[in-house]
Formats: C-alpha cells, structure tokens, sequence
C-alpha cells in the first residue's frame, strides 16, 4: 500500500461518475512529471507541509528506524504548517507502478502514469496530527537547533543544494534560501559563483 499527501489548496477534484480524484504527473526538482508518494503514511503526513531541504531534514532515523523530521531553523515547524499550509488529505494507493530510487528522499516512491487512489483520509490540523504521531513514539521530531550528527554543523549541505537548485531553477531559489538561511546567503553565492 503506497499513500499520497496533497495539501487543501491542491485537493483533487471529485469526479460524479468516479468518485475518485486523479492524480496527475507534475515535475518538480527532478524535472520528470511524477505522481510523488510514501509507502509509510507517516512520511506522507510529514510532506502536506512546506517540506523543502531548505526546511527541514526529513529521513529515517538511522539508529531508531522511525520517521525523523529535523527543523533546519528556529520555528520551521510552524512555519511549514502554519494556517495556509495546516491541512490536507492522505490518499491510499494501490502502489501498482511506483518504483523506488528516483530522487534523494529514499522514503519517496514515484509513478509516471495518472494514480487513482482507493481512499481520502482528510487532515483538517496536519501539525496537531503530527504532533500526537510524536507523543505516540511514531514519529521523532529535533526542533532547531538540535540535529542528527549527520547534519554538517556548519550547514555546508544547504549551501550546496542552493547552489545547485539556483543555478537549475533560477531566482524563486535564491528567494526561498534568502529568506530562511540570510546567515548563509554569501557562502551561498560563493559557491554559485565557483560554479560558473
């Protein structure tokens, strides 16, 4: 079973005659149309929100084997589920043409083809839910700036995926990192600069 996030301002529409909405391949940072999906519910839940590498740290906990959300800055949580971006649906899938390996996230799993999925769990308070999965021991969340010994204490990791996703998708890029990491910006541009 493979479940699908979807947030209220991209709900699906219903169609009379299915009863089901459809979803549709889009690109995104990988630049192939994909339906993008989580074969654990829990994952799903997490990327309802604004879940951007410039966000937080979203993996499996290496050592606790669980769903582990980690704030990249003071208040990301809030910031990802804030009013605008709190609620959203869950849509079960039946997992046929999903394959794994395609993008960074190795929880993700991606389909080329339309999905229709086999149910709609709403969540009307994503955060709220999110929380109680941590309280239940389902879900580890590090609130900035606590993080894996993974993470490069100095943010090098941001840096990069910056450079990168600016000199790829331009200014909307640079936007979003100015606007969350300021104190990296002129490591930032250094890099985009050495890049050229």
């Amino acid at each position: 079973m493979t479940f699908v996030w979807k947030t209220n301002e991209a709900r699906l529409p219903r169609f009379a005659h299915a009863g089901h909405p459809t979803l549709q391949p889009r690109p995104s940072t990988h630049k192939k149309p994909w339906v993008y999906a989580a074969k654990d519910p829990v994952f799903a839940a997490v990327f309802i929100g604004l879940t951007s590498n410039f966000v937080f740290d979203i993996r499996r906990h290496p050592e606790k084997k669980l769903p582990y959300l980690c704030e990249r800055f003071a208040g990301a949580l809030d910031e990802s589920y804030s009013i605008e971006r709190n609620s959203g649906s869950l849509y079960v899938l039946s997992g046929d043409g999903f394959i794994k390996g395609q993008t960074q996230c190795a929880e993700a799993v991606v389909c080329a083809e339309t999905v229709v999925p086999l149910e709609e769990q709403p969540l009307d308070d994503v955060k709220a839910y999110l929380l109680g999965l941590e309280r239940q021991g389902r879900l580890l969340i590090d609130r900035y700036p606590n993080r894996g010994d993974w993470l490069p204490a100095d943010d090098s990791d941001l840096v990069e995926i910056a450079a990168k996703w600016t000199q790829d998708f331009g200014e909307r890029i640079l936007e979003q990192f100015k606007k969350y990491h300021p104190h990296l910006l002129d490591r930032m541009l250094e890099k985009l600069n050495s890049r050229d």
